[in-house]
């Protein structure tokens, strides 16, 4: 699962999940959790679950647009990940899984990407 994005563990963990119980004339059926039932429980638009999961950039962005940690802390929640599903979350959106450090490290995190994106910008020259 190494390499994998923000968007696709969350389809992966919202599918693997038991959404709402719908009666048929066999008797019931369990369904996947839906991108709507998420965004319920994790108190956000459904529509943003759908661009987080399509990877669809936002706005005048080219790129895909990562959620706040609040965010992410939310849809672990309304998941019921467990604490290392929630960490690679927090990772897969870009930020350090131990709040208590987070500040320091994502800082210094910024730096360290700041530095390399220089080197990789100067050595295509």
């Amino acid at each position: 699962m190494s390499g994998e994005t923000f968007g696709s563990m969350l389809r992966r963990f919202r599918t693997s999940r038991v959404g709402r119980v719908k009666a048929n004339r066999y008797g019931s059926e369990h369904c996947i959790l839906s991108q709507n039932e998420l965004a319920q429980r994790a108190e956000i638009d459904p529509a943003y679950v759908n661009r987080l999961e399509m990877e669809r950039p936002t706005g005048r962005r080219s790129e895909p647009s990562l959620p706040s940690r609040a965010v992410v802390e939310s849809l672990s929640r309304a998941l019921h990940l467990s604490p290392i599903d929630r960490d690679r979350m927090l990772i897969a959106a870009g930020y350090w899984p131990w709040p208590d450090q987070a500040e320091d490290v994502e800082l210094a995190l910024a730096i360290v990407h700041g530095a390399l994106e220089g080197e990789r910008r100067s050595s295509r020259c």
